[in-house]
């Protein structure tokens, strides 16, 4: 009897997958610069087999990274990591997990009246108690007035900014450039801010794309 074909893997649980999401997001930053900023608000919403979805904060981003240049990137760090061939979805929709507060608490020590300074000696503690002497008064001389300033030329101001041709249309970008142009929207310059994914994929799509918004 012909021996029986051995079962197929069914590749890592969703939890494996989550908890090994910052080790696959470098691995991925080794071969691609710019996708790694824009995997960092991207969660692993399901496995089935080999085929791993996604979901994101933004739907502009969340298709831009399942796009086949990038998916690509990602499937291949899929398949050293775990092995098999896999394919990456993007669900639009689907909740993503919600990021832990990273705000420090407030000390209790902020909050005390501070303490009466301790002396080793009494005699420092009489000599802190003793009232200061009086400064003495200034003479007459704080009545002379300050000398006049010099006669400086007048300042002509700024120099006229050059004239900008609006109607120019921009040149046309790549992929790679709008890749990029995502990314660095998408992380905020103070880490500790954290911007709406949707403002984002808003500014992106007016700046990047010359996308208007329909008046109703």
């Amino acid at each position: 009897a012909a021996a029986e074909a051995a079962p197929v893997s069914a590749g890592p649980t969703v939890e494996t997958l989550r908890e090994s999401w910052n080790t696959l997001r470098n691995k991925v930053g080794e071969r691609n610069k710019v996708l790694p900023a824009m995997l960092s608000a991207a969660t692993v919403h399901d496995v089935r087999g080999h085929v791993v979805v996604i979901a994101h904060g933004s739907p502009v981003l969340g298709a831009r990274v399942t796009q086949p240049h990038n998916a690509a990137v990602i499937c291949e760090v899929l398949a050293e990591m775990f092995g098999g061939t896999w394919q990456v979805e993007y669900q639009e929709g689907a909740p993503t997990a919600p990021a832990a507060s990273s705000a420090p608490k407030a000390t209790e020590a902020a909050s005390r009246p501070a303490a009466a300074p301790r002396f080793s000696r009494p005699s420092q503690e009489r000599a802190a108690q003793q009232p200061k002497a009086p400064q003495p008064q200034r003479g007459d001389s704080d009545d002379i007035p300050p000398p006049e300033a010099p006669d400086y030329p007048e300042d002509p101001g700024p120099a006229p900014a050059p004239e900008v041709d609006y109607e120019a249309t921009p040149p046309a970008a790549t992929p790679e450039d709008e890749d990029e142009m995502f990314a660095e929207a998408a992380e905020p310059a103070d880490p500790t801010a954290r911007r709406d994914p949707e403002d984002v994929a808003k500014e992106l799509l007016k700046d990047v794309l010359g996308a208007r918004r329909l008046e109703s």
